[in-house]
């Protein structure tokens, strides 16, 4: 996203199905009955009101996950 920024292009994240998860569960001790998002959209930005919206965010602590145990 910051690369794209870079460009002089806008972003927003997104979400999408994330099928792949065995390289995320190599690392992280993700709960199988998670299901795994990802995905951004890329643009460029237009004055409108609509890209003014800012939703409420919680807190890092919710989306952490503990780091795999070697």
């Amino acid at each position: 996203m910051l690369a794209a920024t870079n460009e002089g292009l806008g972003t927003c994240a997104q979400g999408a199905l994330g099928l792949f998860r065995s390289p995320l569960d190599k690392h992280f001790d993700i709960p199988k009955q998670y299901n795994l998002l990802c995905g951004v959209a890329i643009g460029y930005e237009l004055d409108v009101p609509v890209n003014k919206f800012q939703p409420e965010k919680i807190a890092a602590s919710e989306l952490m996950l503990p780091k795999r145990r070697a």
